[in-house]
């Protein structure tokens, strides 16, 4: 949901759109409280952008052509030729996808039309998960639930705030909450990469746990963490670096 203004300046020429409560696409996070000027075609981030979403809408691009063998087509010469290569093709390859959600579908439809493979150009996060997801099971909750119900949040192996600027600020210590049950401090433990303190800040946070330790650790560091709270005993006086009486 977006609100939007327009305005004229006094000659008339140049013409000033604002957006509203705009959805940022450029994390997990989806904020939707942006404020954004459009300025004959250029945007600008006026209100609670961070570093991503400020890169993501400022951005200049530069002019686009379809393409033949490197050299620019009209569109429908462009449209004909992938036509008859996709006919000709047992198993064509849809990749890249940098698209919105009805591109994605427009692409989707036209592999399954034509027996295609879709691999997204940031596929090798998702095979991660999914092998994940083989191998040991998983749960998932949403943001939302963190955001309204987490008295304890676990940060195993990312510096989440280079990933998600605002996750402290919108989902770790949010202004407001609904059904009134988050909890009034929440703990929060950082395994492997640990961020400065001074980021992990807001009314709602509490105590905070660092286990730093390097990436190629923490496997040590969590398979200790689940032997203790299984009952059983670690004669290691440390795992991955860290004090196992931190532990």
């Amino acid at each position: 949901m977006q609100d939007q203004s327009t305005r004229k300046a006094a000659d008339g020429r140049e013409t000033h759109e604002l957006f509203e409560n705009v959805a940022c696409p450029f994390c997990g996070m989806l904020c939707d409280d942006l404020e954004i000027e459009n300025t004959d075609g250029t945007l600008k981030v006026l209100r609670n952008g961070c570093g991503r979403s400020i890169s993501g809408f400022e951005r200049k691009l530069p002019p686009s052509s379809p393409q033949i063998s490197g050299k620019d087509v009209t569109l429908a010469d462009a449209v004909k030729q992938a036509a008859a290569l996709i006919g000709r093709a047992d198993s064509p390859l849809f990749g890249g996808l940098a698209t919105g959600v009805e591109g994605m579908r427009a692409a989707i439809a036209l592999a399954e039309r034509a027996g295609g493979i879709v691999d997204h150009a940031l596929s090798e996060g998702q095979y991660c998960n999914v092998k994940v997801l083989q191998s040991a099971g998983w749960t998932t909750s949403t943001l939302t639930e963190t955001r309204n119900r987490a008295d304890l949040l676990i940060i195993v192996g990312s510096d989440i705030r280079k990933l998600h600027p605002r996750f402290f600020e919108r989902i770790v210590s949010p202004p407001d909450s609904m059904f009134g049950v988050t909890a009034p401090k929440r703990t929060v433990v950082f395994i492997g990469e640990v961020p400065e303190r001074k980021v992990v800040a807001g009314s709602q946070v509490g105590e905070v746990v660092s286990l730093a330790c390097s990436v190629e650790e923490i496997g040590e560091v969590l398979g200790a963490l689940r032997a203790r709270l299984r009952g059983f005993r670690v004669n290691a006086k440390t795992a991955g670096g860290v004090p196992l009486a931190k532990i």
